[in-house]
């Protein structure tokens, strides 16, 4: 996006979507990471996925109108950028961790059948490697926007809206087809079949932005009031419902985990 024309107000959320990941990743359960995530189902990696499939969307309905064509080839540009720094990563990783502690939280290639057997598993983005799993849902993103755009272009939202709506209820009845890497039950992975849902509904509406005068609609008094108190109702239930300190194997905490996981991107995360 050209800098003249970038929208400061979503560069200033985008930043405080960061600062909410790198706290929540680096001081987990400080005050500080406690206070800024007051409701439990809001996080910054939601808010960056949003938002990029916000910007998406607002960038090619732009790239449209000013050149008649939507830049299918630096979107997959953009995929084979993350693909090869998610590869160079990995390789990275398997390197250090076949000569670190087994205790270390490190892919280790005895641990795949050899260096062939990862390496093969990296380029098709099933190597398990905790918190490099966002990456190959970012690669798998980008390629699909293609599809999304195309579709768009040819105005079929409800379509895209539909089939992105079927992904998503696909992907949260049976997971394990679309969780990238493929990790062992006790782990927790990005299911990119969920994620894509908010990443699409942002590309839709980054599309109309300019259409559907959103920009304006967002900027009144009634909106300002409505987000802040929905913010606040919402934090207060979510401090109420923390006090309650259920045990593991109840079923309102087994409810309340599936319905905000994180990974799977539960509906509760979409509603609230």
């Amino acid at each position: 996006m050209d800098y003249r024309k970038r929208d400061r107000a979503l560069d200033v959320v985008r930043g405080i979507c960061i600062i909410s990941m790198v706290i929540r990743h680096m001081s987990y359960g400080s005050f500080l990471d406690t206070g800024i995530h007051a409701p439990f189902w809001i996080d910054g990696a939601f808010g960056f996925v949003f938002l990029s499939g916000l910007v998406l969307g607002m960038m090619e309905r732009r790239a449209l109108q000013t050149t008649g064509q939507v830049r299918y080839r630096k979107l997959i540009d953009r995929a084979e950028l993350l693909f090869l720094i998610n590869f160079g990563l990995l390789a990275l990783a398997l390197i250090v961790g076949q000569n670190a502690a087994p205790a270390a939280d490190l892919p280790r290639a005895s641990s795949f059948d050899g260096w062939w057997s990862s390496l093969w598993l990296a380029a098709t983005l099933q190597l398990p490697a905790r918190h490099l799993d966002i990456l190959p849902m970012y690669v798998v993103l980008l390629v699909a926007s293609t599809g999304a755009f195309a579709l768009l272009r040819r105005g079929k939202l409800a379509a895209l809206a539909a089939l992105s709506c079927g992904v998503y209820l696909l992907a949260l009845q049976w997971p394990s087809l679309t969780v990238l890497p493929a990790l062992q039950e006790s782990q927790a992975g990005f299911n990119w079949g969920a994620w894509q849902f908010p990443f699409v509904i942002a590309a839709i509406v980054g599309w109309n932005w300019e259409q559907w005068r959103l920009r304006d609609t967002l900027l009144t008094k009634a909106a300002l009031y409505i987000s802040a108190g929905t913010f606040v109702t919402l934090s207060i239930l979510a401090q109420l419902l923390g006090r309650f300190n259920l045990p593991p194997g109840a079923p309102m905490r087994a409810w309340a985990s599936d319905w905000f996981d994180k990974y799977n991107i539960g509906p509760g995360r979409l509603i609230f």
